[in-house]
């Protein structure tokens, strides 16, 4: 009988752990280190091939091949323990101009897709399209200009339809000054199908979010902005880009969409974003806005969330959302401070029931770590994570200020749960409804694309664990970030047919020295191989790697010592 007693204790006792065990959750925040220069995430996908495993984009300045900011591709390995991410593999892309991905998808075959804008060399964006493998080999990396117009084009968000075709959604110069919302079409090989603008004629139209209605149809949010009110759009394309309805939700203020999912269970359409037309609170003060559409675009219900006393200096925004199994919508952004007056934003995640009901809403906890109320956080991506051993919930990126000594923006990732209080505290914020008038809107105009391509290179950039804290800490209060390499300008310069090349660094690393030219392609390699610490000087005579005379022209020269990259610019003269 004492062995059958103590039996059925372990049995107990094992039980009892299983029923806990779910509630003891696992939770992290490690930023990309970066440098003296901004760095920005801007969407976050579950690896669906692996566990455990995930994919970061956005950009980046700290790990710039030329110098602007690269947009840049990173996988982790998400661990269950100290120090949580571990990097597989990183790609930036991008030319002396700024570059940027926003959105990250992954197909059937576990290829990655990646929408967002390469800026040219006069100036103006492109959509920018790249394909990878999963093991972060190249497929395509393609630039697309609109109507050969050379104006402003951005892919702000993209899906995979049913047939494996790519569609963009994002903003368009090229028809009309103010812009338009585009939406283009690409088969998975990157060629363009067909590409539309949707707008009101002089009057600024620009597109947020895309999803599918479930019957091969595409539906797209944005918004029009006459310059007096700004109104949510929503419309509905054919596969084949013929707009099938488009509707215009008038309120009496600024009103923002920044994503939209299908809720086929209740046959709508659900749109997170800000509103400032709520005029419970304080006037000019904006609010986290979700609401439902039916399909047939009929009736809208709404809700806003703000904070409980209403002040004027707490402003709250939805920049993403994920719908889960169960029907609930888990929201992600920023609250401008909850917890200090006249602070700047801060982390904040809402999760909603089906009905629109708040279940729970979270922000970083500032007393857990070296949260800034003074500091930028904010969260621009969420993505449904469930590790193998069940610990974490979602996975989300965006940018904070928290951390970095010169006041900059490093990318972030946390991994948490519902139940997670060590990096994140629950808040009580309120809820009311609004109401919106459903109008006509916009009018449709062909697009043709113009295909180019972008240069890309694997960099590794620097990761660290912020929480839970470990022995080590970030100091805030350190303003000074030691020199452990330079590279000084190169002299004569401009010049011919030869200059030199200067740098110097504080320990033994590998050093990669090598030129490019404005279109990114490699001219010449000048150091390939491990040096001590110490100063050198390189002298460069102008020639390719073959051994053929350069063209004057503009150089960039790019000094890579270890994990750390530094460009410079170098004018040819003849």
């Amino acid at each position: 009988m004492k062995k059958r007693g103590f039996l059925t204790k372990l049995v107990m006792g094992f039980l009892l752990l299983i029923l806990i065990s779910p509630l003891i959750s696992q939770e992290f925040i490690s930023i990309q280190k970066g440098e003296s220069s901004n760095d920005y995430g801007y969407d976050i996908i579950k690896d669906v091939s692996s566990t455990n495993n995930i994919v970061v984009v956005g950009a980046t300045g700290s790990y710039s091949v030329f110098g602007a900011l690269d947009a840049i591709i990173t996988k982790y390995r998400v661990l269950s323990g100290p120090p949580y991410l571990a990097q597989i593999w990183a790609y930036s892309f991008g030319s002396m101009e700024d570059d940027y991905f926003f959105n990250v998808k992954q197909d059937g075959s576990n290829y990655v897709i990646v929408g967002g804008a390469h800026k040219n060399y006069s100036n103006n964006e492109d959509i920018l399209l790249v394909k990878m493998s999963n093991t972060g080999g190249l497929i395509f990396n393609n630039d697309f200009d609109i109507n050969s117009a050379n104006k402003d084009d951005e892919a702000r968000k993209l899906i995979i339809d049913s047939q494996g075709n790519y569609v963009i959604v994002g903003h368009t110069f090229a028809v009309d000054d103010k812009g338009d919302i585009l939406i283009a079409k690409f088969s998975n090989t990157g060629t363009p199908l067909w590409a539309i603008a949707l707008g009101e004629p002089s009057i600024r139209d620009i597109g947020r979010a895309i999803t599918t209605d479930g019957q091969g149809n595409y539906v797209v949010t944005g918004y029009t902005n006459d310059g007096n009110n700004r109104d949510i759009v929503i419309a509905v394309i054919s596969d084949t880009g013929a707009v099938m309805s488009s509707k215009r939700l008038f309120a009496p203020a600024e009103d923002y969409p920044w994503e939209i999912v299908n809720d086929s269970e209740d046959s709508s359409y659900v749109v997170a974003g800000w509103t400032r037309s709520y005029t419970g609170t304080t006037s000019n003060k904006a609010n986290l806005l979700i609401f439902k559409i039916d399909y047939n675009f009929t009736r809208v219900k709404a809700k806003v969330l703000f904070s409980s006393d209403g002040q004027s200096y707490y402003s709250e925004a939805a920049t993403a959302m994920v719908k889960m199994l169960n029907g609930d919508f888990v929201v992600g952004g920023f609250t401008e401070n909850y917890l200090i007056s006249n602070s700047d934003p801060d982390v904040m995640v809402v999760r909603f029931n089906n009905s629109l009901n708040l279940l729970w809403s979270k922000i970083w906890n500032e007393n857990a770590c070296c949260f800034s109320p003074s500091a930028r956080d904010e969260v621009a991506a969420i993505s449904p994570f469930t590790m193998s051993n069940g610990d974490i919930e979602f996975v989300a990126t965006g940018l904070t200020a928290s951390f970095n000594s010169l006041e900059r923006t490093d990318i972030f990732v946390t991994g948490f749960s519902g139940s997670s209080d060590t990096c994140f505290q629950k808040i009580a914020p309120s809820t009311d409804t609004l109401n919106f008038d459903i109008l006509e809107y916009g009018r449709v105009k062909n697009l043709y694309l113009l295909k180019r391509q972008v240069y890309a290179d694997s960099i590794l950039p620097a990761d660290s664990l912020i929480c839970p804290k470990l022995a080590s800490k970030v100091d805030k209060d350190d303003k000074t970030v030691p020199e452990e390499f330079k590279l000084l300008q190169n002299y004569p310069n401009p010049f011919n047919p030869q200059t030199t090349i200067t740098y110097y660094m504080q320990n033994q690393s590998e050093v990669l020295l090598q030129i490019f030219n404005l279109n990114g392609k490699l001219v010449k390699t000048l150091v390939n191989k491990k040096q001590n610490r110490g100063k050198y000087s390189v002298r460069w005579d102008a020639t390719d790697n073959a051994g053929n005379s350069a063209p004057s022209g503009i150089y960039i020269c790019r000094l890579q010592i270890g994990r750390k990259l530094l460009t410079s610019k170098l004018i040819l003269s003849k």
